[in-house]
Order: structure tokens, then C-alpha cells, then sequence
């Protein structure tokens, strides 16, 4: 049996480096718990059907799973992974939801429903961006749900930009800069990998 293997990147140490500074550590401590339990239901779905972990990336947010792909046609794995990736937003909502009803610490609806709403942004690899690429491979191939994506995602964290400068404007809260250049990260992280992924597809396309 093969072991998971466990990545880190320098983006988690910077951030977590900018909270002890801002002397943020404590809320985001209670955020990371509720990230883990959002990111274990993905790996306890995945696991129920039939999918095991690949690989656990550590991020600022908490961490990423990766699974190994598994023997099945196009529809189901895609359905599949679908449900997969429902899962934490479904779980950050039900605890917020019993937070509420049980009148729990508002830290703790707060910190879900960001953690959901977030998760949900259209960004690829996101929640919101990984369940757009599985629906589209649905009905396109996989470098036509992949270029839609890549292009929603680039369209998305423009307006999130332009949104999150008014909310600065208003609001006065620097943590949303700290999330915009987090965001625009991983989008241009992204961009390189779809630009990589085309020109191996154009140039196999080309040669058959």
C-alpha cells in the first residue's frame, strides 16, 4: 500500500506568519478546525465511493486532498466527484444551521458560512470551480470544460477584485487584500497549468 504523501508550500508559512503578527492566531486556529472537518468529509465521501487519497497539500485554508483516479466511465466519475465536492460546503452549512438553532458562539455560524460562500467562489480549485469542471465534462470533453473554467475563474476573481476594493473602501478591513492576492495566486497558478495542458493538447491534436 502505497503512503499519502504530505505537501506544504511557502504561501502557508507567510500567512500563518501574518497572523501571529496581526495577532489574528486565535480566530485562526477555530477557522483551520472547521476547514479540517470540511476537508475530512470531502476524504470520507471520496473513500465511500471508492476513491482513495493521492496526496494531502497544506495550505492556508487548511489543506487539499488529492485522489487517485479510479476505474469507472466518464458520467459516473464525474457525478462522483461531484458529490465529493459538495460534501464540505454541505457539512460547513449544517453545523452553521445547528450553531444557529442551539445559539452556539456566532464565531461559529460566522466562520462556516465564510468558509462555505468561499469554498463556493467559481475559482478553480475551489469547491465552487472543481464542481463547474465536473458538470461541464458532463455534456463537453475535458480541454472544452477546461477552458470554460479557466475562463469563469479569470472572470471571477476580476469582479471578486473590483468588489473586494469597494469593501475596503467601506469597510476599512485589510484582511480582504490578504485574500485577493491569495486568490489571484492560485488563479494565476491555474492560468500556467491550462496554458501547459493546451499546448500538450494542441500538439497531440496536431500529430494524430
Amino acid at each position: 500500500m502505497k503512503k499519502i504523501k504530505v505537501t506544504t508550500s511557502i504561501e502557508f508559512f507567510i500567512f500563518l506568519f501574518i497572523l501571529v503578527f496581526t495577532k489574528k492566531i486565535k480566530l485562526y486556529v477555530q477557522f483551520i478546525f472547521f476547514v479540517i472537518i470540511h476537508e475530512l468529509s470531502h476524504i470520507l465521501i471520496g473513500l465511500a465511493l471508492g476513491f482513495k487519497p493521492r496526496k494531502i497539500h497544506i495550505l492556508p485554508f487548511g489543506f487539499n486532498a488529492k485522489f487517485k483516479q479510479i476505474k469507472s466511465n466518464c458520467k459516473n466519475k464525474e457525478i462522483k466527484k461531484i458529490l465529493i465536492t459538495l460534501a464540505g460546503p454541505i457539512v460547513n452549512l449544517v453545523i452553521a444551521i445547528v450553531a444557529s438553532i442551539f445559539e452556539f458562539s456566532k464565531n461559529i455560524i460566522f466562520i462556516n458560512l465564510i468558509i462555505l460562500f468561499f469554498n463556493l467562489i467559481p475559482i478553480y480549485p475551489l469547491d465552487g470551480g472543481r464542481m463547474l469542471r465536473s458538470i461541464l465534462e458532463l455534456k463537453f470533453k475535458y480541454m472544452k470544460a477546461y477552458k470554460i473554467t479557466n475562463k469563469v475563474s479569470n472572470a471571477s476573481i476580476i469582479s471578486l477584485t473590483a468588489l473586494g476594493s469597494i469593501l475596503i473602501l467601506y469597510m476599512k478591513n485589510l484582511n480582504i487584500i490578504f485574500v485577493l492576492i491569495y486568490l489571484w495566486y492560485i488563479v494565476i497558478q491555474e492560468n500556467r497549468k491550462y496554458k501547459t495542458a493546451k499546448r500538450a493538447y494542441n500538439t497531440i491534436k496536431n500529430n494524430s
